[in-house]
């Protein structure tokens, strides 16, 4: 599964670069700005859900792939800086190995699909083609399927988070095309397991937005 969420998430980056370089076309210079434009997004992610206590071979977390999908506005407040409201639902491939009382050792899906809600404040440097830009905003995760029915699970919290990102900013015609890399640190607790003490969920993503 996760060899298969990467090879998708590579496919995807490349066909989207392809795609950039064939759209190479200039728009008129009389083209009056939009305040606010909207958007989709598609991506790939690699979560990092740790514990302070310290793993065993009864209780351990393995970290896996993910994608997500979302839709986005921008609005902007000047000729650098604008506003991102973001909301994207995202699939995690992460297990919480534990052994319980019974002496049974089984695993349980951590937060597998979830939506994220996040306002990213977006500043933008001068690019002749290529637009560099830096993020940060915050990051709210709410789970939405918190239990496997093939699986013994005990569900997770939501989480609350600060994004910190860089990305590149090209705008064609009809359209603006521009990958992110993220990184988001979550601050909550999000383990509801009695066999973890706690659980935090880092994660870095890889996102192509295409807005217009």
């Amino acid at each position: 599964m996760k060899t298969l969420l990467l090879v998708i998430s590579i496919l995807f980056s490349s066909s989207a670069f392809a795609i950039i370089d064939s759209l190479d076309v200039d728009y008129p210079e009389d083209t009056l700005p939009k305040k606010v434009i909207f958007g989709f997004q598609l991506g790939s992610n690699t979560s990092s859900f740790y514990s302070s206590q310290k793993p065993t071979k009864d209780n351990h977390i393995i970290n896996g792939y993910g994608v997500r999908l979302g839709v986005q506005a921008e609005i902007f407040l000047g000729d650098y800086f604008s506003l991102a409201p973001k909301a994207e639902l995202m699939f995690n491939n992460t297990q919480l190995w534990v052994r319980d009382d019974s002496d049974l050792l089984y695993e349980s899906p951590i937060m597998p699909v979830s939506m994220q809600f996040m306002s990213h404040l977006h500043f933008k440097i001068p690019g002749e083609k290529w637009q560099p830009l830096m993020m940060i905003g915050p990051n709210y995760r709410l789970p939405v399927k918190s239990e496997n029915l093939t699986q013994r699970a005990y569900g997770s919290r939501s989480d609350l988070g600060l994004d910190f990102g860089i990305g590149l900013e090209r705008k064609f015609k009809y359209m603006t095309i521009a990958p992110e890399l993220r990184y988001t640190y979550g601050f909550k607790d999000i383990d509801k397991s009695p066999f973890i003490k706690s659980m935090y969920h880092h994660q870095i993503a890889f996102v192509v937005s295409i807005k217009g």
